[in-house]
This record gives structure tokens, sequence and C-alpha cells, in this order.
């Protein structure tokens, strides 16, 4: 069993953010993301090579690239490749994917690299609606098509906002039917835009809680965080410190532990509890991993 002490100063997952600009505007975006929030990107591409290559070189084998939006970094492609270069095991691109270039999509089918998108609805004037921009959906679908053609692996992920179970139902059908093997269905949760239409302030119990387990993510604004929607707790900057110094620092330490016991545990222990009322033979989260 994995516990939140042996996770301590190790790094196995990073995401790494290669812009806060978006061509889209969702209502729940946790960083608040949009077509001109450039003020926060700090990192050059020759920051982006270092920490890749730092986290490489500290045990990590599993990279996620995601913004805002990564492929308006004008480097994305080259970043990309370098993390292949150093052989990444497992190399992930989060995107809208309302743009894909044949470049991208020609390296990506070579190159084992797999996508990651949001599809909120099967009906593109909902879709649209949450995403506050028109012809999102039909671009991000025309995409994934040309991503699963090539045999590309993607997944999608539904944000339920306001649309009907029957509406979530949907959508997964719809995307089970265009070739997407795993379909995740989440709530939006309280951080950046996320709070306003949610009326709640972000807290730490609104995270998954995943996040204890070896986990990074760097902004591009060179700030650390536990995960991609923990920007409340920082946890270092890698344009003051080496990512060894952060990974291996007490504030990721102190952090790590603090949404072990006070996040993953509690809900943990809540669904252990269903089970046991249920009387599911189940193992446990924990046990599984």
């Amino acid at each position: 069993m994995t516990t939140a002490s042996s996770a301590q100063n190790k790094l196995d997952f990073l995401w790494l953010e290669l812009t806060n600009r978006c061509n889209l505007q969702c209502v729940h975006c946790y960083t608040e993301s949009h077509p001109h929030s450039v003020d926060r990107d700090l990192l050059n591409t020759s920051d982006y090579e270092s920490i890749v290559l730092q986290a490489y070189a500290l045990g990590c084998r599993k990279i996620q690239f995601i913004g805002g939006e990564p492929q308006l970094n004008r480097d994305f492609l080259r970043l990309l490749a370098k993390a292949k270069e150093i052989n990444f095991e497992f190399i992930e691109v989060f995107s809208n994917l309302t743009k894909l270039s044949e470049d991208t999509l020609e390296f990506s089918s070579a190159n084992n690299i797999f996508f990651a998108t949001s599809v909120y609805s099967d009906e593109p004037s909902e879709h649209d609606a949450i995403t506050g921009v028109n012809s999102s959906h039909t671009n991000t679908i025309k995409n994934l098509r040309r991503l699963i053609d090539k045999g590309i692996q993607a997944r999608a992920g539904i944000v339920v906002i306001n649309q009907s179970e029957d509406a979530v139902e949907r959508t997964k059908k719809f995307l089970a039917d265009l070739g997407v093997t795993h379909v995740d269905v989440s709530n939006a949760r309280a951080f950046g835009r996320g709070e306003k239409i949610l009326s709640q302030e972000a807290c730490l119990s609104s995270l998954c809680g995943n996040c204890w387990n070896r986990k990074l993510c760097i902004a591009p604004d060179g700030v650390a965080y536990p995960c991609v929607m923990a920007r409340h707790w920082p946890v270092g900057s890698v344009l003051k410190s080496s990512l060894q110094e952060i990974v291996q620092g007490e504030l990721l330490e102190e952090m790590r532990g603090t949404i072990f016991e006070e996040v993953w545990m509690t809900k943990f222990s809540a669904s252990r509890l269903e089970l046991d009322n249920k009387g599911d033979p189940a193992g446990s989260p924990l046990q599984a991993m």
C-alpha cells in the first residue's frame, strides 16, 4: 500500500503548463484562462526544456502538457519532441482540440503520444455555451476524429455544470460511438471561474486528493503546485529553485501530507463507509493502487 511518507521527495507525474492563454473562455476554468491572459507566461522554451530534463533526472517518467491551451505555445511541438527524445514513458497532451496541426498529428501518431480533451455535450450549442466560443464543438469533434482515425489514443472528460443526467448519458454514448475508449464524468470544482458559477470559495476539500502521490504542476510563471487545481497552495518556483529542491523541499512535503490526511483519507473513509453499508466486498482505493 502506498502511503504519504513513501511519496515524499519523489516525482512520478508532472503537469507542465505551456501557457496560461487559451482560445476558449470556459465558464468553469480553474486557471481563468482566456485569449489575452499572457501576463503569467514567464517561462521560455529553454526553461521548459530544463524542467523536462530535471524531471526525468528525478525519476519522473510521466508528463502531461497542458495550459491554457498548450498548442498555443509556439514551441509546443519542439517540447513534445524533447520529452520523447529523453524517453518519457507516458506523454499526454491535454488540449481543447479546436486546433491540431498536421505536424502534431503525424508526430503523435509516430511516437505514441496520448491526448485528452473535454467534451461537455453531444449538442454543439450546449458545448459552445460552456466554452464561450461558437463552433468550438465542431472543431473539437473534428480533431478528435482525426486522432482516432490515426490510431492515437484519446480520452475525454465530461465536466458537469448544468447538463441533465440524460444529456450526460447521451454525450457518453456519442463519444463511445466516435471511438473514444475512456470517458470520465466529473463535477465542476470551485477553483478559478468555477468559484463564481458554484458560488463557493476555493478550499482544500474541493481537490480530489490524488495529488499527494508523487505529482507536481509547474505553471507558466514558474510557480509549482501539488496539482493543476491547487492554485491557492504554492510550494515553490522554478525561477527561484531547482526542481529537485522543490520536490525534496519542506513545503511540498507538508502540503502532500496535509492533502493526504485532510482530503484523501477523508474521502477514502467516506467511500469505505458507503461500500460497507452496501455490503460491497471490493477492496479499498488504497489497496488497489
